[in-house]
Formats: C-alpha cells, structure tokens, sequence
C-alpha cells in the first residue's frame, strides 16, 4: 500500500518537474495523470489501497512543487488554468484531503490574475464530470470564488454578475441530490454564504448606480440561496437555520423589510434593477427568489433568532398586514410559494400556515366600498386558495390539515359588513375521536364511511345537540350532509372562513367556482361547494335581517351567489363535463355536496317565493330531474344492489358511502316532482 502510494508520487514528481522544459505537453500529461487517479480512487477501484493516503501523498506533491521557487511565473500561471479542477476533485476523498486542495485552490488565487482566476473557477464549477458532482468537488473551488472576488479591480458589478448563476446552478443540482446523512451539503451553503460576505464587502466600496445595483443583485442571491437551503439542507432542521441566520444578516444591507419581501414588492423591484435588457432565460438562477423571500419571514416567524438577524419586528410587521388589505392579499399571494413547493419540509409549510392565521385572526374591518377594482385579484386569489387546498389535501398531520383548512376558510364569512351571529355547538366523531367546536348556526351533520366508525350529527338549536345514526334523520328543515372524511370533518370543526373572507363578496362566487372546477378531489369539491352553501345561506339571512329597502340595496351586494350560474356548480358534479353521471363511489363526497347544495336552493326559494337562481322555472326543474337526479338514481341503485349481495369490507365501504347520497337524492326527487306537479314544498 505504501509502495503504491510511494510510486505513484514519485511518478508525479517526474511529471510536475518536466514543466519547466515543456509547459504545454507536460501539463496535459499532469491533469490526465491525476484525472486518472482521482477517478480510481474516488469509484473505490483500489481495493486494497487506502484512498486518502494515495490522494494526500498526490496533493502534497503538487504543493511542494508549486512553492518551490524554482518555478517560474509562467509555468504557475499555465497550470493555475487546469490544476485547481483536477486537485478539487480529490478533496471528494476525505476532509482532509479538502483541507489540502482548498489551501492549493488559494495558493493560485494569491499568485495569479483575479480576473483570470475568476474565469477559471467558474468554468470548474460548472463543468464537473458526472462522478464529482458532489459537494466536496465544489466546496474547494467555491471557496476561492470567495477569495478572488475581493481581489477583482474593475468591473464589479459585471464580474460578480457572471460568477452568480454558476453558483446558484450548483447549489440547485446539489439539492437535487441531497442525502439525509450528508453534512457535506451544510458546508457548501456556509460558502456560498461566504461568497455573499465578500460581495457585500465589495458594496462598501461602490457608489452610485453600481452599488445600487450590485447590491440588488446580493438581494436576489440571497434570497434564492435562502429557498435552496430551506429544502436543500435536509439532514438537520437546526444546521439549516445556522445558514438562514447567516443570510437574514444581509437583509438589512440589501434594503430588503420583512414587509417588501412577504409582499414580494421588493423583490420584484431589486429583480427589475438587475435584470434591465438581460434575457430572463440568463436568470433564471432566481426563479425561486420569490420562495427565499417568504421564507426569509416565515424563518424570522419560526425563530426570533432569525428575525434578530434581519433586524425586523415581527410583531409589527403583522400589525401592518392585518390593518392594509391591499398588502395583506399580496401577502397571501406570496405564501403560496411555500405551499406550492413539493421540496419543502412540512415544519416549514406549517409555519407558513400559523402565520397565516396570525394574521387573520386580527385584521380590521375594510369596506370593500372603496373604488378598487378587484377583480385584478382574482388570479392572486384563486392561485393561493389552490397552494392552501395542496395543504389541505396532502399533509401529514391532522393538526396542520386543520389549520390548513382554518386558513381557508379565513380567507369567506368574517367580513365586517356581516355581523357576528349567535354560535351553537356541532359535535363531530372521527375514527372514535371526539370533535367539539363553536360554529356558525348552519344545518350540518357529517356521513360516516363505515358504521361505527362515523355518526351524523344534527344540530337542533342553539347549545343543543342530538345524536342519530346514519340513515335515520327525518327532519324536514334544510340539512347538509357533511362526507365524514378527514378533510371535511376538520373543515366543519373549525367553523371560520378565514382567506375566504378577506375576498371582497363581488369576485368571491368566482374565485370559488373557477377553484371548483379545477379540483380534481372529490372530498375538497365538497367542501368548497358548503362554502357556496354557506354563502348563500349568510347572504340570505342578512338580507332577510334588513329593516327597510335602503339597506336592502347594500345588502344585495352579499347577496352575489344567488344567480342562475351557481346551479353550474351543482351540474358540474352532477352531470361532469365529460358526460355521463358521476363516478361513484369515488365522487360520493362531491355528489353529496351537490345533492345538498341543490336542496338548499329549492327549499330556500320556495319557502322565500323568490327565484333568484332560476331554479323554480320549469324548463330548470325539468332538466334537473330529467338529466341530473334519474340518471343518478339509476346508477346509485344499481351499485347498492350489487354492493348488497357482497360481503367483502369493499362493497360494506360502498353501501356506507352510497348511503347518505342515496337519502338526499330521493329527497331531491321528491322535492322536484312537487314542485313540478304544482305542489308547495
């Protein structure tokens, strides 16, 4: 083993030394020799060979050789354009095989042009052969990136302007590829952390548009670096937030608030600044600058560490959201970018969510009176009502989903022109737990899946209850059934429309609806069809509360969801785009929802003698009967009757599921041909 090694640096010795006669063949010979090497030793070839030995016995080498003063300028110069990405790919060996290639990386920045060593690093980062993609390759060379720029003379701006995409591109493949166990990936942020302390001690010594500039462009390096930490440092929560801690250092020197970056204002300014006439394809290194932006507050939000870093007051900067509607939807807009990020850890995305009800549960009251046109929201909404819904659906924890769906419904019923009605109580079993929340008065039970596992639940009045199984409920006054999934059964625990809420009512119908029709879940279609419900219903009582026809006028405008187009919402589950009845029991939840929805609005404008949504003309009753309700009735009774001959635990799932929707779709039925026979509901 010791000969091996011996050999294989007497060999190098021979070849470093023919450098002095012949530079250019000689150096091609080198950097082929120690490719050859490190790709042996690094692939485990040298089984019985220690790896490290070998690769310290060849940098040592090289070391000695490069301090010989015997070597002259021009052969340190030629060798300083191959040498620094043949002897990174041996720090991948061991740490202190890293130790000894980063201090041969810095011996050529310290007796070579900056400008040129600035080039040749970048061409080594983003060059790297398939096998040394790791972080060790890169941590050497990111290190002189570190030190060389400091060194640079003229250009600043421009030189930093072209280093700053090869950094980002790393760091992004490198997240890509993270292990659990790779503390490698830690140090690689804290050097590109590094490249960030450099930059900003070139700022210092700018003025005018370029440090303006430059320090726009910092912004926007930190704030990318901030997301790919965010999900690229996996192996430890807490190793993560040392770099974030670094990186909030430099907010207040790139001019960026907590306000500006959870509003995404300033990040769409500083990108502007560096941007200018480039082609946006050449920075795409910041795509996810607008991610590192909400996560940089919702850091500060998790850990005052954080938020003591980037100097910010967090508690004001609430303050400031819950009082200007304007910036607290831009808000919103800007969270779903953590909401949205498949890479993201769930701790952080259930910050994010906290945050969220931080800052609903205090908003003021705003009059959505004022002269805005807000249907320049409704692409902000409707995407962020989305990132929410992912939440909702796929987290792992019921206590996030709950929040999640909290979050949701914060943002339809709290709005300030609807006063604060009386509460009563709705009891809620799940899986054998017991769910007891204080919501609205609004006729809500839930369907359970399996018997035993799930009961409905009615309300009767204010701070009363009653119990009754599945299939038994007789009563005659407007009932939804809620499907007793887990998603649901969160939603109606909670009680309180939270992001909803904040939408002014004139855009609120549509945002729901064009969310409804672009849902591919059928429990969460179901949950936002009770959200129209309960629009409506909300709607209905205001303007029923209203003493003279003044306030009737003003009223009208909460009155927005009864219009002919909600009964596309009910067709649209009912009779899919795509033809034929729905799928079942797949789309029980959404049936249902549409089922109960459909009744509501008959039984509402029959008892009101009123036709606001067109539902009482015959030619509407006529098409829900013949198109929606028979054909459902057909399906419906004939996987019962399949589902009643077999005994497997899929068709008793089946019949459970089947159950509620068969109950509330006779009484449609019924419902329809009364009112087609002339009959009063």
């Amino acid at each position: 083993m010791v000969a091996a090694s011996d050999a294989l640096g007497a060999a190098l010795h021979q070849t470093l030394a023919s450098c002095s006669e012949q530079v250019r063949g000689s150096i091609a010979e080198i950097v082929n020799f120690l490719n050859s090497i490190s790709d042996s030793v690094v692939a485990g070839e040298r089984e019985n060979e220690d790896p490290e030995k070998i690769a310290v016995e060849i940098l040592t080498q090289i070391h000695q050789y490069m301090a010989s003063p015997a070597v002259k300028q021009e052969v340190i110069d030629a060798l300083a354009f191959e040498l620094p990405k043949a002897v990174a790919r041996f720090a991948c060996v061991s740490t202190k095989c890293l130790e000894i290639a980063e201090d041969l990386v810095y011996w050529f920045i310290e007796r070579c042009s900056p400008r040129d060593m600035l080039s040749i690093l970048c061409e080594a980062i983003g060059s790297p052969s398939e096998l040394f993609t790791v972080p060790g390759y890169f941590i050497p060379l990111l290190g002189g990136l570190m030190k060389v720029l400091v060194l640079i003379q003229r250009r600043h701006y421009q030189q930093v302007k072209s280093a700053v995409p090869v950094i980002l591109n790393v760091l992004k493949t490198m997240c890509s590829t993270s292990d659990d166990e790779d503390t490698d990936h830690e140090k690689l942020f804290h050097k590109a952390t590094g490249i960030a302390c450099s930059i900003r001690s070139i700022c210092v010594n700018l003025d005018g548009e370029d440090k303006k500039k430059l320090r726009a462009l910092l912004g926007l390096y930190v704030l990318q670096i901030m997301a790919l930490a965010s999900f690229g440092i996996t192996s430890d929560i807490l190793k993560c937030l040392s770099v974030v801690v670094e990186l909030s250092d430099f907010l207040q020197h790139c001019e960026l608030s907590y306000v500006g970056l959870i509003t995404g204002y300033e990040v769409d300014t500083i990108y502007k600044l560096v941007v200018e006439d480039d082609s946006k394809d050449d920075m795409d290194c910041f795509s996810q600058a607008k991610l590192g932006a909400a996560l940089a507050v919702i850091w500060g939000f998790k850990a005052s560490e954080v938020a003591t870093a980037a100097k910010a007051d967090l508690p004001v900067v609430i303050m400031e959201l819950q009082g200007n509607w304007a910036r607290r939807c831009e808000a919103i807009g800007m969270l779903k970018y953590i909401f949205l990020c498949a890479n993201l850890p769930w701790e952080l995305k259930q910050q994010g969510i906290r945050f969220l009800l931080r800052v609903m549960d205090g908003i003021v009251s705003h009059s959505y009176d004022d002269p805005v046109d807000y249907s320049m929201y409704m692409p902000t909404w409707y995407t962020s009502l989305q990132a929410v819904e992912m939440v909702i659906m796929y987290a792992p924890d019921s206590a996030l989903r709950k929040d999640a769906f909290s979050a949701f419904k914060k943002v339809t019923s709290s709005f300030s022109r609807i006063p604060r009605l009386n509460k009563q109580v709705i009891v809620i079993v799940v899986n054998g737990a017991l769910w007891r929340a204080r919501l609205s008065p609004f006729v809500a039970c839930g369907a359970g899946l399996r018997p035993g596992v799930a009961m409905v639940r009615a309300f009767v009045s204010p701070g009363l209850f009653r119990i009754t199984p599945v299939g038994i409920l007789t009563l005659s006054l407007p009932l939804l059934l809620i499907p007793c999934t887990t998603a649901a059964a969160v939603a109606y625990s909670l009680g309180r429309h939270q992001v909803l809420a904040d939408i002014p009512t004139s855009v609120r119908f549509d945002v729901l609806r064009a969310l409804i029709k672009n849902s591919d879940s059928s429990s969460m279609i179901g949950i936002l069809l009770d959200c129209v419900k309960e629009e409506m219903r909300m709607g209905k009582i205001e303007r029923n509360s209203s003493a003279d026809a003044v306030l009737n006028s003003k009223v009208s405008q909460s009155t927005d969801f009864w219009n002919p187009s909600v009964l596309e919402l009910v067709e649209v589950v009912l009779r899919p785009p795509k033809g034929g009845p729905p799928s079942l029991p797949q789309s029980s939840d959404a049936v249902l929802s549409a089922l109960n929805l459909y009744r509501f609005i008959l039984i509402t404008e029959s008892s009101g003698n009123s036709n606001s949504t067109g539902i009482l003309s015959k030619d509407k009753l006529q098409k829900a009967y013949n198109e929606w309700l028979l054909p459902l009735r057909t399906l419906v009774t004939g996987i019962m009757a399949e589902s009643q001959n077999d005994y497997e635990n899929l068709a008793c799932d089946t019949i459970c599921a089947l159950n509620p929707v068969e109950l509330v779709l006779y009484r449609c039925i019924e419902l329809v041909e009364e009112k087609l026979n002339g009959g009063v509901l």
